[in-house]
């Protein structure tokens, strides 16, 4: 375990010696991004391991849209689910909770590596902000940067669910940011309909969200 918390997340990055670089979720600007609640963790009242795993409502969400990706899609694409790593630019180093791939993009002639992808999904699906910078004011734009960094890049979409509020922000190039309630019926790739709303209910368990 100790191996899997120094290596989960290699980011090329400085930062303060204060701040452990095992606790970097990832790097904005060549500034890093710690994983949300990092400061428990230098105040001891937290192990790292504690703050770096989802939740079980974050983990839920995920598989019960990762499950309907997998069956609704067609075998041209591949639904990723393992936190990608994702080498954006120079210095802006990234990971998703889902990425949806064209299976076209691996057949390019280049090398699959080892290191972090530089090849843009055509979907990224992101649960939850999972990291926070020093500044609260960086912290408060950092998934707004994120999502633009991830649009330049080449995402053609990007859906951003946030289980506290149950809403989600629906991102795509050239396009006003939209956000809607869980009912809301997202289109994906231009062919697939579904509301997390629906997908959530028809999973048969009891989910429970902040506020019930």
């Amino acid at each position: 375990m100790e191996a899997v918390v120094k290596t989960k997340r290699a980011v090329r990055t400085k930062t303060s010696t204060a701040v452990p670089t095992y606790l970097i979720y990832e790097e904005l600007d060549g500034k890093p991004v710690y994983y949300r609640g990092y400061r428990d963790v230098l105040a001891g009242r937290k192990t790292a391991i504690e703050i770096m795993g989802a939740s079980e409502l974050q983990s839920l969400v995920n598989s019960v849209l990762v499950k309907y990706l997998s069956r609704h899609l067609s075998d041209n694409y591949l639904v990723v689910a393992t936190e990608a790593g994702l080498h954006v630019k120079k210095n802006s180093n990234f990971s998703a909770d889902i990425a949806i791939y064209d299976k076209a993009q691996f057949l390019d002639g280049k090398p699959i590596t080892k290191k972090y992808s530089e090849r843009p999904p055509k979907v990224i699906v992101e649960i939850d902000i999972q990291g926070e910078m020093e500044l609260s004011a960086d912290t408060l734009t950092y998934y707004q940067k994120k999502t633009q960094q991830l649009l330049d890049f080449g995402v053609q979409q990007l859906f951003w669910f946030f289980t506290d509020t149950r809403k989600v922000v629906i991102a795509e190039p050239g396009k006003p940011w939209l956000v809607a309630d869980w009912s809301h019926e997202l289109v994906v790739l231009g062919q697939h309909r579904f509301s997390i709303k629906h997908l959530v209910e028809q999973s048969g368990l009891p989910f429970v969200f902040s506020g019930d």
